[in-house]
């Protein structure tokens, strides 16, 4: 997956729930861990991620268009994750 964006539905579950699901493919597909990024300046996704157990690893500047800041965040899945369908 490339993108998620969930902008008209914020605050109903719906990212949370999609989420979810790909972190419960992902440990499925056999991956150790899910790395995201947002803006440097979206407090409300980096906030998102971080409620959802992602940690920020990196600062890249000039990531978008090569003018605006962006975090790079990561979280390891763990080895039963998929088993337990990420509960």
């Amino acid at each position: 997956m490339t993108k998620l964006e969930v902008r008209a539905n914020q605050r109903k579950g719906i990212g949370s729930a999609l989420l979810r699901w790909l972190e419960v493919a992902a440990g499925i597909a056999g991956a150790q861990r899910i790395r995201v990024e947002a803006r440097r300046e979206n407090a409300a996704a980096r906030c998102f991620y971080n409620e959802h157990g992602y940690h920020e690893v990196k600062l890249e500047p000039g990531m978008y268009r090569k003018k605006l800041d962006g975090i790079r965040l990561e979280k390891w899945l763990r080895a039963s994750y998929a088993k337990r369908g990420g509960e």
